[in-house]
């Protein structure tokens, strides 16, 4: 009997309960006394504006044929606004945001996005449109949406919520999301309140508007953004009186506080130019992530005993040079994504680490101000997991739980270990043993090979051909930094050092780079599930007692730590779709996902530079018609026919789309471990069914959106986890 079709119920898995423990940090807009901090705007006679019992009260005038706006005096880019509204049944209104000067000769003095106060049957408040002037543009209307269209009462007072983020636009009218908009036209400009022109009618000029409590975040708002059960969707566009064309919109970075990891980074800056290759790619990705660490340590290559003089000392002053790059093209960034930490925020979060090298280095009395930034932000009321990247040797981190726990209870050092989600790049010194022999339950993932894959292992064995068209070979993949990176990309990209020691040219970005890959593909990777694998490779499900080292001298040292164990790497069988060739190895879990990554970083450098226009941006994928970057998970049985669309999917450039599904056999705890085929699988929507033996295991679906761009092409994944038979967590 053949099986029905069965859509698998969608569960959104939230990596976060809630956003963050940080008090909001709100600033009043409105003193509710007078109108300081705002201004009037209007032709010749403005409408009158007062201040009635704390509030705003705005009142149209007769004969009038222009509207007047009361507007902030101060120009706003990203932030969270909230405030109470009351309007009158008869008075027309709206709250715009980001708005803009228009010409001279225009109907308006003002035009921007245009939060809607609709007054009429229609009931469209909380809808957003474009008052350009000449016309308007309705971007996200409310016609299909019943809920939203009653959230909002005339006559009584509703309070608003509205976050402008990067291109997104959200707005919740009584607890009650009305739109979740994706559009790039209006990235900074006034908050304003609009009071409508009016004719030869005395008997409205008793309506009125009324606002209060208003205020607003703009520190780091996308920290306190809201998750929205409303579909984000790209502008309708639907005309009115006019219709322009307007610039492409981006979901690019629309990275929520539930999907953005927290990030601290341990380098040896200065041991060879790796390390600022590294960095400078990180910044590159920041708005991915909230980069709380910037601490430079020592390790094997750089410590107090080495024969040259340079890499005796701790080199923080490389952070520094790479930050102030960062700072000249940090504007032409947010043209692109939103997200981008401040240059200043990045200067404050610069420290060094331990001088010595080692966990000798280490105890009472050497504390630095590395250990203790990450004590600080270990103690944050941030329910958030914090990663930490040991790029070097990882003794600071080690002087961190020394410190806490000489001054903590068992139970508090417990929960303290529990926030640390460490991942360890080449195991550079024998902290890291100590550390997971004196700390047991502490989350570490050691990385001996997979670490250097971005563009090695090593000169003899570079893996699959990711920098075409240049050479295959270590000078080629520097030509191809030097003409997508180095030249020609701003003060941040000339910054990109060539890899040489002597007069070797080595592979790009050495160990450091995949180790945080992985934080920027959230609809791919769960930090918290090393065997699902992701663009920071894969590894066992669970610890491994004693993964020495690769270097033979810190092994030695290690087994003075033992038992101790680590997540560690596993291999996968991975065929190159460009050439046919089949890799089966320890490098392949990185190596499958490579030319993504090299894609990603060039597209990223040519935002430091490029207009929006002039650049290209990644896709957006859906799936089974959820559009935002969770992982989904489900429950199936043996025989089971499951149905996946990417229908919904979008391409924030307009680009053409391609779908790749495939299901990733090697991944997870209990994976299926065989080749299962999925016919039609480039199309958008798909069809599985679960083979018979599948029964007590998990098969990882991956799909992939692939624009295809003249540019360069690039990707969003979507993973969805389907447990069969074995998992109660999730939903049938």
């Amino acid at each position: 009997m053949r099986n029905p079709v069965l859509l698998l119920a969608v569960f959104v898995v939230f990596q976060v309960g809630s956003l963050c423990g940080d008090e909001p940090p709100w600033v009043t807009l409105f003193n509710g006394v007078d109108y300081d901090g705002w201004k009037i705007v209007a032709k010749a006679d403005p409408a009158p504006a007062v201040v009635e019992n704390g509030a705003m009260v705005l009142r149209q005038r007769i004969n009038t044929d222009e509207h007047t706006f009361v507007t902030s005096e101060k120009k706003y880019r990203d932030f969270i606004l909230e405030l109470d509204l009351k309007d009158d049944p008869s008075f027309n209104s709206g709250v715009l945001l980001r708005c803009v000067d228009t010409p001279a000769d225009a109907k308006v003095r003002l035009h921007g996005y245009q939060v809607k106060i609709d007054n009429t049957k229609r009931a469209w408040t909380g809808g957003v449109f474009d008052d350009f002037g000449a016309g308007w543009t309705w971007k996200f209307d409310l016609k299909d949406d019943a809920r939203a269209r009653a959230a909002f009462k005339l006559g009584e007072w509703s309070h608003f919520r509205i976050e402008c983020i990067g291109p997104s636009v959200k707005v919740w009218v009584n607890g009650v999301p009305t739109c979740n908009l994706i559009d790039q036209k209006y990235p900074e400009g006034y908050i304003a309140f609009k009071i409508h022109a009016l004719g030869n009618k005395p008997s409205a000029t008793k309506q009125a508007i009324r606002l209060k409590n208003i205020r607003i975040i703009t520190d780091q708002p996308e920290r306190f953004s809201e998750p929205m059960e409303l579909v984000a969707r790209h502008a309708r566009d639907t005309p009115s009186d006019s219709d322009k064309a307007l610039p492409k919109p981006s979901t690019t970075g629309q990275f929520t506080p539930s999907q953005r990891t927290r990030l601290i980074v341990l380098a040896d800056m200065g041991n060879e130019p790796d390390e600022e290759q590294q960095m400078l790619h990180l910044l590159a990705c920041s708005n991915a992530f909230d980069l709380e660490g910037l601490i430079a340590v020592t390790g094997k290559y750089l410590r107090p005993e080495h024969r040259e003089e340079y890499r005796r000392s701790l080199h923080p002053e490389l952070f520094t040079r790479l930050i102030d790059g960062y700072a000249k093209v940090y504007s032409n960034l947010q043209q692109h994504a939103n997200g981008w930490p401040t240059p200043d925020h990045l200067q404050s979060v610069v420290a060094s680490g331990q001088t010595g090298y080692g966990i000798e280095a280490t105890g009472e009395g050497k504390s630095c101000a590395g250990s203790q930034l990450i004590i600080d932000a270990t103690m944050k009321p941030d329910p958030r997991p914090l990663h930490i990247l040991v790029n070097a040797g990882a003794n600071t981190l080690a002087q961190s739980l020394r410190d806490y726990r000489e001054q903590h209870t068992p139970e508090e050092m417990k929960a303290f270990v529990a926030k640390l989600r460490v991942f360890e790049n080449g195991a550079q010194d024998n902290a890291g043993a100590w550390i997971c022999h004196t700390f047991p339950e502490i989350f570490w993932v050691r990385s001996n090979y997979q670490t250097y894959c971005y563009g090695g292992p090593n000169n003899n064995q570079l893996g699959p051909h990711s920098w075409k068209p240049f050479d295959y070979s270590a000078e080629g993949q520097d030509a191809w930094a030097k003409e997508n990176v180095r030249d020609n990309h701003g003060a941040l990209g000339e910054l990109y050092p060539v890899r040489a020691m002597g007069k070797k040219v080595h592979f790009i970005e050495g160990g450091g780079t995949i180790p945080w890959m992985g934080l920027i593909c959230r609809g791919l990777t769960d930090t918290a599930e090393p065997s699902w694998g992701g663009w920071s490779g894969r590894f066992t499900s669970n610890k491994i007692a004693n993964v020495w080292s690769r270097h033979k001298d810190i092994e030695v040292d290690e087994k003075a730590n033992v038992p101790f164990s680590v997540f560690t790497e596993t291999k996968d069988r991975w065929t190159d779709p460009d050439d046919g060739k089949v890799y089966d190895n320890d490098y392949a879990p990185v190596w499958r996902w490579r030319q993504a990554m090299w894609n990603d970083f060039q597209a990223r450098m040519d935002w430091c530079v490029q207009p929006y226009e002039k650049a290209n941006h990644p896709p957006h994928a859906s799936l089974n018609g959820d559009t935002s970057d969770k992982i989904l998970k489900v429950n199936a049985k043996p025989g089971d026919v499951s149905t996946f669309d990417a229908a919904g999917s979008i391409d924030p450039d307009g680009d053409a789309l391609r779908y790749a599904w495939w299901f990733y056999s090697e991944a997870g705890a209990h994976p299926y471990g065989k080749t299962l085929p999925i016919e039609q699988s480039a199309a958008q929507e798909i069809s599985v069914k679960i083979p018979p033996d599948a029964g007590g295991k998990e098969l990882h679906l991956i799909l992939e959106v692939w624009d295809q761009s003249k540019i360069v092409s690039l990707v969003d994944y979507r993973r969805t986890v389907i447990a069969v038979n074995h998992d109660p967590r999730y939903p049938n």
